[in-house]
């Protein structure tokens, strides 16, 4: 019987992670990598089974990383949301949404949403996620910032149902 030959250790950079050592290596090629992962997270998160692997695997520290790091690419941000709006949608479990809190993901979407107030598909994605985060009957409201809570409220609300008056402190 023929055995494979052993695959070949892979240099380990201890004090560095894969995106550290690419973005060191071509930062603009970095920022692409990104983007096309959180787009490829979006598309395999499709089933709770697969949110719950992804989360595992760390892919939503990551996004948010990703996120967080090219604040100026439109298009890393959008998809950044979609991968979000996947590893949230459906009836989130309460230690998923915990984790999506916890690593900032809303703080992540409601970021890309002011720095994109014109940009529809990534201002969909993110309110779904924060939908899907708020209207959780797993997570408490207490778990999550008041103020989100009622900026998601706010963005929920059709434009016709919004009041009218000026907030005033």
């Amino acid at each position: 019987m023929h055995r494979p030959a052993p695959l070949a250790r892979l240099p380990h950079f201890p004090s560095q992670d894969a995106h550290t050592c690419l973005t060191a290596a071509n930062p603009p090629a970095a920022q692409q990598v990104c983007a096309a992962a959180c787009a490829a997270i979006g598309v395999f998160s499709r089933s709770a089974a697969a949110q719950c692997r992804a989360v595992h695997a760390g892919a939503l520290g990551e996004v948010v990383k990703a996120m967080r790091l090219y604040t100026a690419d439109g298009e890393l941000q959008q998809n950044g949301c979609f991968a979000l709006a996947r590893l949230t949608a459906g009836t989130v479990e309460l230690s998923l949404a915990k984790e999506v809190v916890i690593e900032g993901g809303p703080e992540a979407l409601m970021h890309a949403m002011r720095l994109f107030p014109r940009r529809l598909e990534l201002l969909r994605q993110a309110t779904q996620a924060l939908r899907s985060l708020v209207t959780s009957t797993a997570l408490s409201t207490e778990f999550l910032d008041e103020s989100l809570i009622t900026t998601a409220e706010f963005l929920l609300t059709p434009p016709a149902a919004r009041p009218t008056e000026s907030f005033r402190a």
